[in-house]
């Protein structure tokens, strides 16, 4: 019903350029699609993802949701975990989108458990575009020698990279895109 008309209202607003900059400093708005985005029963917790995932493709936002928005990093860490491939999809577009801003890139690595899930998602045999946005974001993420510790301290994430790097099943190396 009227939630439907809501989310699909506020998705297709996500999807303009001009207006992810004031739909991402609605603290209020924000808040409610971190909050639903965590009610990983409802169907609407993947619209809600998916908006926010949308707010990422901007670069003027990118900053304002690392720094500003702290429930945003850990939101996306638990999406990961979703049983909703598309809900898993769009957390590893919008880390992908998030880690090409060098300045965002140790904030990124240092949430608790993201690498981790990162990892994850980028092995999947499940979905090639969730290991394809996931790859791309540790790609974005090892460019930083901040993240070196970090990396090392999450476990099998050096594994990880390795796998990423060879070829398997006649499948392309996944290090080049």
């Amino acid at each position: 019903g009227s939630r439907a008309h809501i989310f699909a209202t506020i998705l297709h607003l996500s999807k303009e350029k001009e207006n992810t900059f004031f739909l991402t400093r609605n603290k209020p708005l924000i808040n409610a699609l971190i909050y639903v985005s965590d009610q990983h029963e409802s169907p609407s917790h993947v619209h809600a993802i998916t908006i926010l995932a949308n707010l990422t493709r901007n670069k003027k936002n990118t900053n304002h949701l690392v720094f500003h928005v702290r429930a945003f990093l850990p939101m996306l860490t638990r999406a990961m975990d979703s049983t909703y491939v598309n809900c898993r999809r769009h957390a590893v577009y919008a880390l992908w989108n998030l880690s090409t801003d060098k300045m965002c890139r140790h904030e990124i690595a240092s949430v608790h458990n993201l690498l981790t899930g990162l990892c994850k998602c980028a092995l999947t045999k499940e979905d090639d575009e969730e290991q394809l946005a996931a790859s791309g974001a540790l790609r974005n993420l090892t460019n930083e020698p901040s993240n070196l510790i970090p990396m090392t301290n999450s476990p099998q994430c050096i594994a990880t990279l390795m796998e990423l790097t060879s070829v398997r099943e006649g499948k392309l190396n996944m290090v080049q895109y």
